[in-house]
């Protein structure tokens, strides 16, 4: 059984095609629905839509960065709930502590190990479960 209870919306937003497809197969193999954005814009439309539990969202993105993204969350009613795990090549502390102040609860380092990415996401989820 998975480590969830339950499945759960998620948006993955990543302007690497690959990269998207491959989070989007292994977050659907633990019984979630997913949803993948390509760009910022994209990524905003699904998450209003949807109101997911998690965004999964990469920093670097068309044509707005991910950090617009969590802004545009942050006014608009109704996102709390949605957890933002931030996956980014950026290792900055500055690009960490921007993510928190907007709201985001995790920072993966792009390469990651995925069985790490997955608990991460579960980890998440489950803050969820509690209110």
């Amino acid at each position: 059984m998975s480590q969830v209870a339950g499945s759960k919306k998620i948006v993955v937003t990543d302007d690497d095609v690959v990269m998207a497809d491959l989070l989007g197969f292994l977050l659907r193999e633990r019984g979630h629905s997913v949803f993948v954005a390509k760009d910022a814009d994209e990524a905003l439309r699904l998450v209003l839509a949807e109101k997911p539990d998690l965004l999964v969202l990469d920093l670097h993105l068309p044509p707005k960065d991910g950090f617009v993204v969590m802004e545009e969350m942050r006014r608009s009613s109704g996102m709390n709930g949605t957890r933002i795990l931030i996956l980014s090549a950026s290792e900055g502390r500055q690009d960490r502590r921007r993510a928190e102040e907007l709201g985001a609860r995790a920072f993966v380092v792009k390469p990651f190990d995925c069985e790490e990415l997955v608990r991460r996401v579960d980890g998440l989820l489950a803050e969820g479960e509690g209110g």
